[in-house]
């Protein structure tokens, strides 16, 4: 809004430069102008660094945002590490024990076939 009065006030400036008569006149329109056209510079400054601080924080907290997915993906995957163990240990046939017994109870059922 401050920048378009500037603006605004430049351009009426320039008309009254085109006008002007005196030199004295132009002279306090030159001066004029140059003051408005330091203020749209300096505003133009502060616009970029609030555009600046803007992106900042916004890059921010897409890494903020992004570090919690992370975060919670990791605890998901460490509990499908800690299901998969679980399964593994409730398994029997992951035990050398229980495939002995097994080879051990089908040579008994092959002799009893046999023995039919």
């Amino acid at each position: 809004m401050l920048l378009l009065d500037k603006q605004y006030k430049l351009n009426k400036i320039n008309k009254a430069l085109t006008v002007a008569f005196g030199t004295d006149q132009k002279i306090d329109l030159l001066i004029k102008k140059d003051k408005i056209t330091s203020e749209i510079k300096t505003l133009m400054i502060e616009n970029s660094g609030e555009i600046s601080k803007i992106r900042y924080l916004k890059g921010l907290q897409i890494i903020k945002i992004l570090y919690e997915k992370l975060l919670g993906l990791e605890h998901h995957f460490a509990s499908v590490a800690s299901l998969n163990e679980i399964n593994k240990i409730s398994n029997p046939n992951q035990y050398p024990e229980f495939e002995k017994l097994k080879d051990l109870i089908a040579s008994k059922k092959d002799k009893k076939r046999l023995l039919i």
